[in-house]
């Protein structure tokens, strides 16, 4: 058995006593690193990301009682990948659900009356949650899904960096993800669909 190392043993001690430097520390030493070993398990970066955020927030919210037997980079990439297999558990019935919608989204399954009114009506939901983006936010969403210009041809258009697009798109969707959830839940299985057209 592996011992903890001092490092370890006094970031453990400063997680008790609740010193946030001590989870800066384990976040910006680990963060990157476990995303992309998270992603060999979820085959999906904003997954293993949203995994990788949740383990580290579940740390800070028990840092009054964590202990670590190993060492912390053990315990993580474990814990990392236990999350991983337990999300692919959970949801590996939404997963062909998401196919199979996706298939008839795309045209190659047929889809009954009522489901080609439920992707009439998602797309004008849509819209009305884009219409809700700020100017710029809006103006780059647009460029990007209805006029399909690629990332760095926005860029030059607008003058502006790659990574301004980039996290400008990754907003936009976030916000539309947000007041589907809100206000139409029911349909919020479709707009991952949607969004991923």
């Amino acid at each position: 058995m592996f011992k903890s190392r001092p490092q370890d043993e006094l970031i453990q001690k400063q997680l008790n006593a609740g010193e946030v430097v001590a989870l800066e520390y384990l976040f910006h030493h680990y963060y990157d690193d476990l995303c992309r070993y998270t992603m060999v398990f979820t085959k999906d970066i904003a997954i293993a990301e949203n995994i990788v955020q949740d383990l580290f927030v579940y740390i800070w919210e028990h840092r009054e009682t964590i202990e670590i037997h190993l060492s912390f980079e053990s315990y993580l990439f474990q814990a990392s990948r236990y999350k991983a297999l337990n999300y692919k558990r959970d949801n590996s019935n939404k997963i062909d659900k998401l196919t199979l919608l996706k298939e008839k989204y795309n045209g190659k399954v047929s889809v009954s009356a009522d489901e080609a009114f439920e992707f009439k009506e998602l797309n004008q939901i849509v819209s009305n949650a884009i219409d809700l983006l700020p100017d710029r936010c809006r103006q780059i969403f647009r460029l990007s899904r209805t006029d399909e210009l690629s990332y760095r041809e926005i860029a030059e258009l607008m003058n502006i960096s790659v990574s301004t697009i980039d996290n400008q798109v990754h907003t936009a969707i976030k916000k539309i993800k947000t007041h589907v959830k809100r206000y139409y839940p029911e349909m919020y299985l479709s707009l991952l669909i949607f969004l991923s057209h």
